[in-house]
């Protein structure tokens, strides 16, 4: 880095794309690169990382892996993951869909959870209300992986619960 540019970058990004900095630290894009597509967000009032994204400056799974590494968390493809079915039945499929999350698996007082934004409080906060659980620890996937294995583990529920027995004629 010329001139030490990197502090100069940080204070163009929001708080929460301070995380695409990394980007540039891993040599996957360069500073100029950043820099412009800040000014294309800017004018196109939309976020940093779209622009990369569209601009196929950052794959989908690098911004991801970059997330999670500024976050200090994993970074986890949930389509080869096994669920726990416990785990899945803690939060309510609207919420599981509303806020793009995945319940993972419970370990006492602790949920993990998949989710595309390590740092979105509200969906941390519903994720808490909606399971009584004080500790929610998030870990990043994909938006694609996550809306699919949403679909995909959630529409297995409404099928083991048609498949039940409260739905059997007597």
């Amino acid at each position: 880095m010329v001139g030490g540019g990197m502090s100069g970058i940080a204070s163009l990004l929001t708080v929460k794309e301070q995380w695409l900095q990394l980007a540039v630290t891993k040599g996957w894009i360069v500073e100029a690169e950043l820099v412009a597509a800040i000014a294309k967000a800017q004018a196109q009032r939309t976020d940093t990382a779209s622009v990369l994204l569209e601009a196929k400056k950052l794959t989908v799974e690098q911004a991801g892996a970059l997330k999670a590494e500024a976050a200090g968390i994993a970074f986890v493809d949930v389509r080869d993951y096994s669920i726990d079915a416990a785990a899945l039945k803690l939060v309510p499929e609207a919420v599981a869909r509303k806020h793009q999350v995945l319940p993972l698996y419970r370990i006492d007082s602790a949920l993990t959870v998949a989710m595309d934004d390590p740092w979105n409080a509200v969906a941390i906060d519903a994720l808490r209300a909606a399971t009584n659980l004080p500790i929610i620890n998030p870990v990043v996937s994909t938006p694609a992986s996550l809306r699919r294995a949403i679909e995909h583990h959630y529409g297995m529920q409404i099928v083991e619960q048609a498949a039940g027995p409260a739905n059997v004629l007597a």
